[in-house]
């Protein structure tokens, strides 16, 4: 008699074991279930960020070349200036002396200029 109550008693202990031990075992599922939604959320602002700095990474890129096009065009540009400069002024100085070497005409009475 003692030993049915015994029985009966393990019987009730195993059955409340197997319950808590379901009820463990959907705990961890769950918990596995969240902590893979918490790793893919935590990938998305990863993700973001890179995709974010790609294009950024290939603005700068590109306004660093274009920068130096414009450098290169405009370093081009001032030595021309410098050489028409120095042109300009040589050919200034050669007017008066072309001028006053009789290599222009004179407006005179017998000049085809005057008539």
């Amino acid at each position: 008699m003692d030993l049915e109550r015994t029985m009966a008693h393990i019987v009730e202990q195993q059955a409340k074991f197997e319950t808590d031990i379901a009820a463990i075992n959907e705990t961890i599922r769950t918990t596995n279930e969240t902590i893979r939604g918490l790793v893919e959320t935590s990938r998305l602002p990863v993700e973001v960020s890179r995709m974010q700095s790609e294009p950024t990474d290939r603005l700068e890129h590109d306004l660093a070349k274009g920068f130096a096009t414009m450098v290169d065009a405009h370093n081009r540009l001032a030595r021309a200036q410098e050489e028409a400069d120095r042109r300009l002024t040589d050919f200034i100085a050669q007017v008066p002396r072309y001028l006053s070497s009789g290599n222009g005409h004179q407006r005179g009475s017998g000049s085809p200029e005057t008539k």
